[in-house]
């Protein structure tokens, strides 16, 4: 592919689907077909032949009834532009398929990939600017945020959930931030003094790790920079491991030879 990359493609104008196959052909035969390959010692033209007759029909059929001028690049978004509106594709077309091509049916929109299967299927809007979207193309950002909850009330414990629910609803679509927020605040505090800060902020309803920090601040003062005695507990006992920190000195005299780590 890179061959192809850097020598057919590099340089050369697209000036239709059955153009750039013909001049793919020529030039094919002209460069890499007719000449012998470094390694195998043989033309490739002469490989492909013996080939042929063991090679099965490509799967599915080609669009042949889409003119060029109905092939689109697909958005970063995973949308395609029609008339004026933007249509959703799966969610991960534009990682792997970074062009489609689309034909209309009626009032039906078919959007497909290079081989003419059916991509998505959309209802053609008459408005302008639109964003027509199905369901099935949404991200499912509710289990991805209950997972994260459950992965964060497994660390902090139980009492947190309460909360930490509240709090999920409250900014939906800063969830992650707002946990890692609370998870840290523990680190610092340790979670009997985040937990009585918890109870603070539920009593005044204030469902924001930013207020949940400033609480506890507030109460406790800048935290501590030694390991709290209250450690956040964790189902794996390997977390709570405390690494035992030694001066670079000690490093550089078993480097010289001169010392051992105890």
């Amino acid at each position: 592919m890179k061959f192809v990359k850097g020598n057919f493609m590099e340089n050369r104008y697209y000036m239709g689907l059955d153009i750039w196959n013909q001049s793919f052909e020529d030039w094919l035969n002209r460069t890499g077909n007719g000449q012998k390959h470094g390694t195998t010692k043989r033309k490739p033209k002469d490989m492909f032949a013996e080939e042929q007759e063991h090679l099965l029909p490509l799967f599915g059929t080609a669009p042949k009834d889409i003119d060029d001028d109905m092939n689109r690049n697909v958005r970063p978004d995973n949308t395609v532009v029609y008339l004026s509106n933007r249509y959703s594709v799966p969610l991960g077309t534009y990682r792997s398929a970074r062009t489609v091509y689309l034909a209309v049916d009626g009032e039906q929109l078919r959007i497909m990939d290079e081989v003419g299967d059916l991509i998505a299927e959309h209802k053609i809007s008459t408005e302008k600017g639109r964003l027509i979207k199905l369901p099935a193309h949404r991200r499912n950002r509710e289990s991805k945020t209950r997972e994260k909850l459950d992965k964060t009330v497994a660390l902090l414990g139980e009492e947190f959930r309460g909360y930490l629910t509240a709090l999920c609803e409250e900014k939906p679509r800063y969830v992650t931030e707002q946990l890692d927020l609370v998870v840290k605040a523990c680190e610092g505090y340790g979670r009997e003094h985040v937990l009585e800060a918890v109870q603070y902020c539920q009593s005044l309803a204030l469902f924001s790790a930013n207020d949940l920090n400033d609480a506890v601040r507030a109460m406790y003062g800048q935290p501590e920079q030694t390991p709290q005695a209250s450690r956040i507990p964790a189902l794996d006992e390997r977390y709570h491991i405390l690494v035992q920190k030694r001066p670079l000195s000690m490093y550089a005299d078993v480097v010289a030879g001169s010392g051992a780590i105890q």
